[in-house]
């Protein structure tokens, strides 16, 4: 059973992309930011078009049945975060600040293993569900118990912060040596 993380605080309890070159809250917090609208009603409309590949968006057939199925219900799932701009050329367009760990860090295997899997609605584009999700070290598989649905409350807090402000709230800090060559280095605040 996939476990729902409610607030910011719950993102200080998962590995989710506290220490470089992992990149998945600062990809959250992009997400969040850039491809996530709340309708008066409370629901979340995607602002992305992940059928072109927009931002390396490509469709997740969830083989593994790490997720609900949705068949006949009109979503489908999508997912970001892959940042091989060769195999998902539209990861390029995401920030500097999404990016700069993976291109620092060549020799990694944890350098591209965070992940956002959404279920999207085709026609509408409302977003039924948002999972942050991690590949096992140096497989092609998801880590289920590094797999969590996220409220929308979590969402809209998120969407009120900076990016410094969510990444001391989620109890992870980067810092940077020279913005200029974007060499980087770490410092992660744990409090568990």
């Amino acid at each position: 059973m996939i476990r729902t993380l409610q607030h910011l605080g719950d993102l200080r309890r998962v590995t989710f992309g506290h220490m470089p070159p992992r990149h998945g809250l600062r990809l959250l917090y992009w997400f969040s930011i850039n491809c996530v609208k709340f309708c008066w009603d409370g629901s979340m409309q995607l602002q992305c078009v992940p059928d072109a590949g927009e931002f390396g968006f490509h469709h997740y057939g969830n083989y593994e049945n790490l997720f609900p199925s949705l068949r006949h219900q009109g979503y489908t799932y999508f997912v970001v975060g892959n940042l091989n701009c060769q195999t998902h050329q539209g990861s390029q367009d995401l920030p500097k600040y999404v990016r700069e760990a993976y291109n620092d860090f060549i020799d990694s295997l944890d350098r591209n293993r965070d992940r956002i899997i959404i279920s999207l609605h085709r026609i509408t584009k409302l977003i039924k569900d948002i999972y942050i999700t991690e590949h096992l070290p140096g497989s092609g598989d998801f880590n289920p118990y590094g797999t969590y649905l996220l409220s929308p409350e979590l969402i809209e807090d998120i969407q009120e912060m900076s990016l410094t402000k969510f990444l001391i709230s989620t109890g992870c800090t980067y810092n940077f040596t020279n913005e200029l060559s974007c060499q980087l280095r770490a410092r992660c605040v744990r409090n568990d």
